[in-house]
């Protein structure tokens, strides 16, 4: 990529982010059984841009339950009016359990669940916005865990390759989260 411009530098990496944020989306949404180490060295980018994950020892299982939970969440985060109750109602369903779960506080907890499971904007848990600073995790599912934890690898991806802060992984996993659903 040494001899593209900045313009076509960055947007070979959006589409290179974009197929790697698509793979897993293909594997949390569809069978649930997802590479559950999404870095950088098990990330090959192949001839022709192609995509490959290597290093499938820490892989997870999400049961059909959770996979279906997690799709309504991508769908009611993504709407274009996204409402804060039906978002935050999707992250309760997910058993992510926070200190509060009053009517007040279904803003922050949809602020909670952009900024674990989309990589749109930038993340500061320090911040006094915070939605910690807000409500706590009290509980938060093992394997889920894992499901944040490759959203976040994905957002220092689109950092590091300098993509438009407006990139959103859930916005690619809209449409496999509404077939996910009506299936």
């Amino acid at each position: 990529m040494r001899d593209l411009s900045a313009f076509q530098r960055r947007q070979a990496a959006k589409v290179l982010l974009t197929r790697i944020s698509e793979a897993y989306g293909h594997m949390i949404l569809r069978e649930g059984l997802f590479q559950a180490d999404c870095h950088p060295g098990n990330i090959l980018v192949m001839k022709g841009g192609k995509v490959g994950l290597i290093d499938f020892g820490q892989s997870k299982q999400l049961t059909t339950e959770e996979v279906d939970a997690f799709a309504r969440l991508v769908v009611a985060a993504t709407e274009p009016r996204a409402d804060a109750g039906q978002v935050a109602q999707a992250v309760w369903d997910l058993g992510i359990v926070t200190g509060r779960t009053d009517d007040g506080i279904k803003e922050v907890v949809a602020r909670m669940a952009w900024d674990m499971f989309d990589t749109r904007g930038t993340v500061d848990p320090f911040s006094p916005n915070s939605p910690l600073k807000q409500t706590s995790i009290d509980v938060f599912p093992r394997d889920f865990f894992f499901v944040l934890r490759t959203c976040q690898l994905l957002r220092g991806l689109k950092e590091r390759m300098e993509i438009d802060e407006s990139w959103s992984s859930l916005e690619r996993w809209r449409g496999l989260a509404r077939k996910r659903l009506a299936s």
